[in-house]
């Protein structure tokens, strides 16, 4: 599944979503831990591959057993509950969650930064890719979501898959994200956020009558619209970077806080605007549109990336 409809269905963020949609939204973006670029008291960070540091926490009890794609179809699709995984996909998106998004103390939203690709990650042997995997596991207590998708799915990963992973920073070529002026056309959000936690989010829609917490990194598509919510100048360029355009965005604007970007076009247009792609290049309404309605621009340069490097994998022991 692709294009608006998906996203949509991904996003947590309250104006995103019809309340009819609850529920499979509370399945959807919950199977799999989120890129957040805010840091959060409170999240665990996990040690980086190949560190030297303290045991990381593990569950208590795990199983990852392959599934017939046909019952994992979309894939990301699970629950979670306090201490509970239950989720199925390819293992490239759970190791991306590990070692890249969470490990780094982070809690987004799977829906916006993991719709089209997973980046940062070479070396993966085919069936990494292509397969699906069904994952439960059990924690002690309750852990939160970011330690459970994070050093927990690390160490799980590590122990049934022999996953040996490290990390390396490369000059490639990118975009810079930068102000065509002093004073770009960017609307401040609106108040506090909190980083999306999936878990939160699935006991609020059970609940209905719980006021909906306003999670940072939301996006809206509308008919001819496109808002990115609650999002730092960061977020914005990963965004950018990681689902519409041909290469990473480093963003070089000096403004701090979160905003709101919201971006016109014809409403034909929009599909081949968010899949980045229009007959096998990238739209150039982006660009437009960035520079036109927000004073932004992407500047071709080098710059650094940093990318996960697989060394070593086998395919999963079940218990």
């Amino acid at each position: 599944m692709s294009g608006p409809k998906y996203i949509d269905e991904l996003m947590p963020n309250r104006r995103a979503l019809r309340l009819n949609r609850g529920k499979r939204l509370a399945l959807a973006t919950t199977a799999l831990a989120a890129i957040a670029l805010p840091f959060c008291a409170g999240i665990v960070a996990a040690p980086r591959p190949g560190a030297q540091s303290e045991a990381m926490p593990t569950f208590e009890v795990a199983s990852i057993k392959p599934i017939d794609a046909t019952l994992c179809d979309p894939p990301l699709q699970g629950t979670v509950s306090p201490g509970r995984l239950h989720v199925c996909g390819e293992l490239t998106y759970f190791i991306q969650t590990s070692y890249d998004l969470y490990t780094k103390g982070r809690g987004l939203n799977p829906g916006v930064f993991l719709a089209k690709k997973v980046p940062n990650i070479e070396g993966a042997p085919g069936w990494l890719k292509s397969e699906r995997y069904q994952i439960d596991a059990t924690a002690a207590g309750a852990p939160s979501y970011a330690v459970m998708a994070g050093p927990m799915m690390q160490a799980l990963l590590e122990e049934r898959l022999k996953l040996k992973a490290h990390r390396e920073t490369r000059n490639v070529p990118v975009y810079e994200l930068r102000a065509t002026k002093a004073d770009p056309k960017l609307q401040r959000a609106d108040g506090p956020c909190v980083p999306f936690d999936p878990i939160l989010k699935a006991q609020e829609v059970a609940a209905r009558d719980q006021p909906p917490t306003r999670f940072c990194v939301g996006l809206k598509v509308g008919t001819g619209t496109v808002d990115f919510l609650d999002m730092t100048l960061a977020d914005f360029a990963q965004y950018l970077g990681s689902n519409i355009v041909d290469r990473p965005v480093i963003n070089k604007v000096e403004m701090t806080g979160w905003f709101n970007f919201h971006l016109e076009f014809p409403p034909a247009e929009v599909p081949s605007v968010l899949n980045g792609r229009l007959n096998n290049a990238i739209n150039p309404l982006i660009f437009t549109a960035l520079r036109e309605q927000l004073g932004l621009t992407l500047e071709r340069a080098t710059g650094p990336h940093e990318v996960l490097v697989i060394d070593s994998v086998e395919r999963p022991s079940e218990n």
